[in-house]
C-alpha cells in the first residue's frame, strides 16, 4: 500500500467515525511541556485514582476494537492490548504509575505498530462475527477487571492511610 495510513484510515471510518490516530494523539502527546516532554489527557487524567485510569484504559480499548473492527490480524491486536495492559497495570501503582503513563504511551506505540503493519502492504482480512463478539467480551472484561484492581487498590491506601494516621 502506498499510504502508509490508508489501513488506518480505514480503522478510522470502520463504522462511520474517525480519528483513532487523533484521539491517540490526544491521549499520549497533546502538549509540549518546558521541558520537552510531551503529555497527553492520558498521563493527566490518570493521575486521579482508579477512575482516571479506568477512563483513560477504555479510550485506549476503544482504539483498539476500531482496529479490531477494521480487520487487522490478532497478532497485531495482542501486541496493542499488551502496551494498554501493561501501561494500565503498572499504572496502578500509587506515584510510580502515574510518572509511567507518561513515558510508556501505548496509543502512540500501538498506532506505530499499525503504520509498520501498514507499511509492509499487507491488506488486513475480515474476521467473523464470533471474532468481534470475543473483541467485545475480552475488552469488556479487561476493562472490569482494570476497573475492580483500581478500586481496591484506592480502597487499600485509603484505609492504609486513615490507620496510619490513627
Amino acid at each position: 500500500m502506498g499510504n502508509s495510513s490508508s489501513n488506518i484510515q480505514g480503522a478510522d471510518q470502520a463504522d462511520g467515525t474517525s480519528g483513532i490516530a487523533s484521539l491517540a494523539h490526544w491521549l499520549d502527546s497533546k502538549y509540549k511541556t518546558p521541558f520537552g516532554l510531551r503529555i497527553g489527557f492520558d498521563g493527566i487524567i490518570g493521575l486521579i485514582p482508579g477512575i482516571g485510569d479506568a477512563f483513560t484504559a477504555s479510550l485506549s480499548l476503544y482504539i483498539i476494537f476500531k482496529v479490531a473492527m477494521a480487520g487487522y490480524p490478532r497478532s497485531i491486536l495482542i501486541r496493542m492490548l499488551g502496551n494498554v495492559a501493561l501501561e494500565n497495570v503498572i499504572g496502578t501503582i500509587p506515584i510510580v504509575g502515574s510518572i509511567f503513563d507518561f513515558f510508556w504511551k501505548a496509543n502512540s506505540r500501538n498506532i506505530k505498530l499499525l503504520r509498520e503493519f501498514d507499511s509492509q502492504g499487507t491488506a488486513p482480512t475480515t474476521r467473523s462475527p464470533l471474532f468481534y463478539i470475543l473483541v467485545i467480551f475480552f475488552t469488556l472484561t479487561a476493562l472490569a477487571l482494570l476497573l475492580g484492581l483500581s478500586v481496591y487498590l484506592a480502597y487499600w491506601l485509603i484505609i492504609s492511610l486513615v490507620q496510619g494516621l490513627s
